[in-house]
This record gives C-alpha cells, structure tokens and sequence, in this order.
C-alpha cells in the first residue's frame, strides 16, 4: 500500500444502499463499479474500502462481499452489533 486517505472503510446496507429493497434483479453493473474501486482501494490505499454492514445472515453479508471486492474488510457481524462496537469506540 502506497497511498493516503482519510477513511479507512465505508459501511454500506444492502437494502436501499447497495441493492434496491424489491426483489427486482442486482445491478451488476454499479456493483461492479464498487468491485473496481474497491479493488483500486486495497492496491493503492488512496480511498476507504466499501463494506457490507447488515442484519441479513452471515452467508449473504459474505457473498455480497466476494461481489464487491471486499477482500481487504469482513464484518461478519450484524448492523445492530456493528452499531454498538463503532458507538464503544468513539466513547
């Protein structure tokens, strides 16, 4: 890693974040567009990482990661115990 930047990781929700919240088809295209920047997030350490942060099962959260790139970030974690970790260590 070579870069700077001022964000580590960008948490996203699937539902009306990263997909639409109907049971319409994924957008590959725009998930691609994350897969990419992600991919120039982890070489070149100049932008945050995005990650999944859900209530969904863990098997979901993981797949959504492996479509997006993610190989540098892993929650594995529900939003609600996301939520309370970030919250105790900004206390």
């Amino acid at each position: 890693m070579t870069g700077s930047r001022s964000l580590d990781v960008v948490l996203c929700d699937n539902d009306g974040c990263l997909v639409a919240e109907t049971n319409e088809p994924f957008d590959l295209d725009r998930l691609g567009a994350i897969a990419a920047h992600n991919l120039r997030a982890i070489a070149d350490a100049d932008r945050p990482v995005v990650t999944v942060c859900s209530g969904r099962p863990h098997p979901f959260v993981e797949a959504m990661c492996r479509l997006i790139a993610n190989t540098a970030v892993t929650t594995g974690r529900s939003a609600s115990a996301m939520a309370r970790r970030l919250c105790a260590a900004m206390a």
